[in-house]
């Protein structure tokens, strides 16, 4: 798998090996965490689902009243330009995530710094969640108020996520972080969405205390494209415990499964019926199966991994 060093960066309109890219030590993004960023990746190479990441990174940029100097639609030449510039390393890593990265710069007044760099998707990652399902625990720190920092900015003042991660590892080591708000209705991950399955029907919490997700957006799209109803209101950490399936939406990975919360098993198999159409209408979309791309980088053939998976679960 190539190293960071190999791959080719943005950095203030110039590209560059990623090893000789240098941050101002002043610069706010460090000193303040006054940064907006989005994660993309690309989809056997192609850059999908882009037009929605930039969209919102435009309404960051917006809301913090930062100018970046580029336009949506260079901003997105930009980011194609980059695949072409690792294009070389396409093959061995399989597909790639890209960490786009816009601060104010060193002073108030700019001009900004804009940093893009291309990695390798984490694929060993997430293979062990579509094979066993994730872990959840729901920290006791909570999420961000509309009133003091809109969840809605995708920024990088982010203390309570890291603070609630701690709090995670404490608990369970393998665990992704759940939060909650000031009056226990669920919000969302440190990186993803948060969905859940009951009698057939999908429940999410409504966007007012969360991050737009894009991925959420996708699937609550392909939910209703597949005739499966979806609502978007409040939820409790019960609601998850209680559920016939949970499962998370993010952008490397699309779609989650999730066996456990707070230590207590989801019962039944994983993924479960739901979100395996759900998977499946993901891979139509972006052309092709993401758990089989997963799999075959630890030359796992998932048919018959999923297969002995769920006859594990069902024994429960």
């Amino acid at each position: 798998m190539p190293k960071m060093k190999d791959f080719t960066a943005y950095h203030n309109g110039e590209w560059k090996p990623w090893s000789d890219v240098k941050i101002d030590p002043l610069d706010l993004g460090f000193v303040l965490g006054d940064t907006v960023f989005e994660t993309l990746r690309t989809f056997n190479g192609k850059p999908l689902i882009w037009k929605e990441h930039i969209e919102r990174i435009y309404r960051s940029l917006k809301y913090t009243r930062m100018n970046c100097g580029l336009n949506p639609e260079e901003m997105y030449s930009m980011l194609v330009e980059g695949i072409n510039k690792n294009k070389n390393l396409l093959k061995e890593c399989g597909d790639f995530n890209i960490w786009l990265q816009i601060s104010r710069g060193t002073s108030m007044d700019g001009p900004p710094t804009i940093f893009a760099q291309y990695k390798p998707v984490p694929f060993d990652t997430f293979t062990d969640w579509y094979r066993d399902g994730a872990h959840v625990v729901f920290a006791k720190t909570k999420s961000h108020s509309f009133q003091t920092i809109d969840p809605k900015i995708k920024h990088s003042s982010r203390m309570n996520f890291v603070l609630a991660q701690l709090e995670t590892k404490d608990i369970d080591p393998n665990a992704l972080t759940a939060l909650t708000d000031l009056d226990g209705h669920v919000t969302e991950g440190t990186s993803f969405n948060i969905m859940t399955v009951k009698d057939g029907v999908i429940k999410t919490p409504t966007d007012s205390n969360i991050l737009q997700g894009v991925s959420r957006d996708v699937v609550i799209r392909l939910a209703k494209n597949l005739g499966l109803e979806i609502l978007e209101e409040n939820i409790q950490p019960y609601d998850l415990v209680t559920a016939d399936e949970v499962f998370l939406s993010r952008t490397t990975p699309g779609i989650v499964p999730v066996s456990k919360v707070d230590n207590v098993d989801i019962e039944g198999e994983i993924p479960g019926p739901i979100t395996q159409k759900l998977l499946a209408a993901y891979g139509e979309l972006v052309g092709f199966d993401l758990m089989d791309q997963a799999f075959s980088y630890e030359n796992v053939e998932h048919e018959d991994l999923i297969s002995t998976l769920n006859h594990r679960h069902k024994k429960k």
